[in-house]
C-alpha cells in the first residue's frame, strides 16, 4: 500500500504496470515460501516430535561438562541445536532451564557467563542454518540460489564463532579474577584472534611466505 501511494498517484508508475510488479514479485516469492513451509515443519519435528534439542542437552549434562570449558561448551551446543533445528529462539527456550541447572550443580559462578554464551551460540547457529527462515528469506531477498548464500556466508559465520568459542574458554579460564576482568580480557583475546586471523589471510592472498 505505502508503494502504491508513492508510485501510482505520483505516476512513476501506472496502475497497469504497478498490478504486473506485484504479480511478479509475488512469483519470486514462492519458492521461499516454499522453502519457509518445510522449514517450519522439519524445524517443529525436529523440536516437538522427536526432541533432539532435550536429547543433546541430557548428553551434555550425563558427560558432566563443568568448570572453565561451560560458557565454551554453551556456545557450541546451543550452535549446534540451532543448525540443526534452523530456530534460534526455540532453541534458547530449550537449552535455558538445562545451562541454568548444569550451572547451579556445578559452578554457579558460572551461569551468566554460560547463559549469555548459550544466546550468542544460537543466533550463530540460527546464522548458518540452511533451513533457518532468516536464511531462507535473505537469498529470496538478494535475488541468489539458496544454497549458494549458505556456502557463502559460511566461511565467515564459521570463523567468528571459532574465534568466540576460544573467547569463552578464555573467559571461563579467567572467571575466578572477577566477571568484569573476565569478559575485557576476553574481548581483548577476541581482537587479538580476529587481528591474528586478517594478518594471516592478508600474507596467504598476497602469497607472503
Amino acid at each position: 500500500m505505502v508503494s502504491f501511494v508513492l508510485l501510482v498517484p505520483r505516476r512513476i508508475l501506472t496502475f497497469h504496470q504497478f498490478s504486473a510488479a506485484i504479480l511478479r514479485g509475488f512469483k519470486t516469492m514462492i519458492p521461499a515460501l516454499v522453502m519457509l513451509s518445510l522449514a517450519w515443519g522439519l524445524s517443529g519435528i525436529c523440536n516437538d516430535k522427536l526432541g533432539t534439542g532435550r536429547a543433546i542437552a541430557r548428553l551434555v549434562n550425563a558427560a558432566g561438562v563443568g568448570g572453565c570449558f561451560l560458557p565454551a561448551v554453551s556456545f557450541v551446543l546451543a550452535a549446534v541445536l540451532a543448525f540443526s533445528t534452523g530456530a534460534s529462539w526455540a532453541v534458547i527456550g530449550i537449552i535455558t532451564p538445562v545451562i541454568f541447572e548444569i550451572c547451579r550443580v556445578t559452578d554457579p559462578s558460572m551461569t551468566v557467563l554460560a547463559l549469555s554464551a548459550s544466546l550468542a551460540g544460537a543466533v550463530m547457529g540460527d546464522h548458518c542454518s540452511p533451513i533457518s527462515d532468516t536464511t531462507i528469506l535473505s537469498s529470496a531477498g538478494a535475488g541468489c540460489r539458496h544454497m549458494t548464500h549458505v556456502a557463502t556466508q559460511m566461511p565467515y559465520a564459521l570463523t567468528a564463532g571459532l574465534i568466540s568459542a576460544l573467547g569463552y574458554v578464555f573467559m571461563g579460564i579467567t572467571c575466578s579474577y572477577g566477571q568484569l576482568l573476565s569478559v575485557g580480557a576476553s574481548i581483548l583475546s577476541c581482537l587479538l584472534m580476529l587481528l591474528a586471523f586478517f594478518w594471516f589471510m592478508a600474507r596467504a592472498r598476497t602469497g607472503v611466505r
